[in-house]
């Protein structure tokens, strides 16, 4: 078998415990139609091994705290001619988050910008080592003032932390830790404000008036509106009966 990945988008239940999910559960009813689905969880289960991710995770130093996808992930972070224009401070506190966020995940982590062809020609090289096996050619790079290039396996939270100690499973690593050293550094919009905050309805601005499509939109709404009179109507009637 080789090491193409998995290419089937399917839901993490828990690979390790695919034999505790509940077949009568009202939410696994689907289950019983789509049994493939468990097939091929049992079947990525036991071929682990074959699967050049999981390995390099089972054989990692830091397996305690890798949790592993069923298929590789790959961390893009888009528009780095922006990133790049940011303070030191702030490009090496991003950088330290998502290498973490990275690591524990199984994932790969790499900086793109689609004007700068060596880095579209990286992101292009990456996707088809994990998708066709290629050979990644492209040198590990941690220097958050260059474009980041970390393929999973070559970081560890050691060096993402700056210790030479080893770090266990239980030690103060965690992404609550990382994610709070970056929402202290980069402010993070208010839910409740934005709530608030309604946006324009594009559907009333002249600008962009389409007769026909406006006309089918009103008489959409207006079958809505009637509906919903209807069922008004039935929970009166229900409550009085």
């Amino acid at each position: 078998m080789n090491d193409n990945p998995l290419w089937i988008v399917i839901p993490k239940l828990g690979l390790h415990n695919t034999h505790h999910i509940c077949y009568d559960h009202p939410c696994n009813k689907h289950v019983e139609n789509q049994g493939w689905i468990i097939k091929i969880l049992k079947w990525v289960v036991s071929s682990r091994g074959s699967f050049e991710h999981f390995r390099t995770a089972d054989e990692h130093r830091d397996k305690g705290l890798i949790r592993t996808f069923p298929v590789p992930l790959i961390l893009i972070g888009g528009k780095y001619d922006l990133f790049e224009n940011l303070e030191p401070n702030k490009k090496r506190i991003a950088v330290q988050c998502l290498r973490y966020l990275a690591h524990v995940n199984g994932a790969s982590l790499l900086f793109h910008s689609s004007l700068d062809p060596g880095l579209v020609k990286r992101t292009r090289d990456i996707l088809n080592h994990y998708a066709f096996s290629s050979h990644l050619a492209s040198a590990v790079n941690f220097d958050y003032n260059k474009p980041i290039f970390v393929p999973f396996g070559t970081d560890s939270v050691a060096s993402i932390e700056g210790t030479t100690q080893y770090v266990t499973a239980g030690s103060t690593s965690s992404l609550d830790k990382y994610k709070h050293i970056f929402t202290t550094h980069f402010l993070q919009d208010d839910p409740s404000q934005n709530k608030s905050k309604s946006a324009p309805d594009p559907a009333l601005d002249q600008n962009y008036s389409e007769p026909v499509i406006d006309s089918l939109r009103n008489q959409k709404l207006e079958q809505l509106d009637q509906m919903r009179r209807e069922v008004d109507m039935k929970d009166k009637y229900r409550t009085r009966v």
